[in-house]
């Protein structure tokens, strides 16, 4: 889901927030979730037990401790609504944390070189102590479940001494009749303690059922067209037809820009940095959409193409080469097993890799580290190249590459 929103979305949110939001709301949901079930029904059996044999001594005591129980339920659910939204903050802060030390890490070369250590630190103490007080408010707001419970037993054990006195009074019931409703009241207590610490997980996992449904919630703006038309084979012709674009409302990175390219022809843009060449690049991949005009490649417009059929015609080689922790061969083909080695071989011969491959004590099974570690940054380069030699694309664009 999180691969087919839009550039936005991933733009306002760090590889780090985005770990601890799927990963971290995830599992806390699913260790809430593996225990629940049995631990609920077995209280709650238990429960409707004590119940029925009260029933069985009293109707109307039974009657008493059941309204107790519904009564009991109510202010549990209440305290799960209360408490959420403290968990809420205390996921939100965690994710932040978890997101700025993911760029700090990252960035550790530069933060050094630019003498930039204590902001960073500093900010990780900001950081910090956000979790600090928001895991704060989330543990008091926990722990008021508890004394909720204390309050409950004292609530039960006063309604099992009152309705016990009463009824003995009236001469209903015996004393021993008496004993068994405080016994009964006490076999209460237990489910009680156990769905209390339940109704505490669930203060969690309420918050994070609610961070991912938020995360479901968000839908991509840049679609796939109903009925999309089909790219042409062979080189592309592209053109920009008058293309306004800003990432936000207010500020155009292009005006008015309008140029075409032929089929199989070169062009280089120059320009300042921030001038909006990258930028070109990205609705070209219909990464964002134009605010206004259009791109076209052959006769289509972008916004009738399917997405698929764009990325797969279009290839592109960026200075910043993403490799993966796999091999030689997985790294070149994205894992497309349909790719015969010998095609992978022939494109690293053509790009003068063949020597490189042929030094690699497994071949195209030798596993690369990620990020192209052990690699020089024209070695990593050129196997982006063989990338985009075995798409075979209709365009082929290079990014400061």
């Amino acid at each position: 889901h999180c691969m087919r929103l839009d550039m936005s979305f991933h733009n306002d949110y760090t590889p780090g927030t985005m770990i601890e939001r799927i990963d971290g709301d995830i599992t806390e949901l699913s260790n809430f979730f593996s225990q629940l079930v049995l631990r609920v029904m077995a209280n709650f059996i238990l429960m409707v037990g004590v119940l029925v044999l009260l029933y069985r001594e009293e109707w109307r005591i039974g009657l008493s401790f059941t309204l107790f129980s519904v009564l009991v339920f109510g202010l549990m659910i209440a305290m799960v609504n209360f408490g959420s939204r403290f968990w809420a903050e205390e996921r939100e802060a965690n994710s932040q944390l978890v997101g700025g030390l993911e760029e700090w890490l990252a960035g550790t070369e530069d933060i050094r070189a630019v003498g930039g250590v204590e902001y960073v630190m500093d900010r990780m103490q900001r950081f910090t102590y956000q979790l600090y007080r928001a895991a704060r408010k989330a543990f008091l707001a926990g722990n008021m479940t508890w004394g909720l419970a204390g309050f409950i037993f004292t609530l039960n054990l006063a309604l099992a001494l009152g309705v016990g006195a009463y009824f003995l009074q009236q001469g209903l019931i015996t004393i021993g009749t008496v004993y068994l409703i405080l016994s009964y009241s006490n076999s209460l207590q237990r489910p009680v303690i156990q769905l209390a610490r339940q109704f505490q997980d669930l203060q969690a996992a309420t918050a994070s059922i609610g961070r991912v449904g938020e995360l479901f919630a968000l839908q991509p703006k840049v679609q796939s067209p109903a009925d999309p038309e089909r790219l042409p084979d062979g080189p592309l012709a592209v053109h920009f037809d008058h293309v306004n674009f800003g990432y936000n409302d207010e500020d155009l990175i292009l005006r008015d820009v309008d140029f075409q390219l032929q089929p199989g022809k070169v062009l280089g843009l120059l320009g300042r940095t921030g001038s909006g060449k990258t930028t070109m690049t990205r609705l070209i991949f219909r990464l964002y959409d134009v605010s206004a005009g259009g791109v076209r490649l052959g006769e289509a417009d972008l916004r009738d193409v399917a997405l698929d059929d764009l990325r797969g015609r279009v290839g592109m080689v960026t200075q910043e080469v993403q490799l993966f922790r796999a091999t030689v061969r997985d790294n070149l083909t994205f894992f497309d097993r349909s790719i015969a080695d010998e095609q992978v071989e022939a494109a690293l011969d053509a790009l003068g890799l063949g020597d490189w491959l042929a030094g690699l004590a497994d071949g195209l099974d030798t596993r690369l580290e990620a990020n192209g570690r052990g690699l020089s940054a024209g070695e990593a380069q050129l196997l982006a190249f063989t990338r985009v030699f075995l798409k075979d694309p209709g365009l082929v664009i290079m990014d400061e590459a």
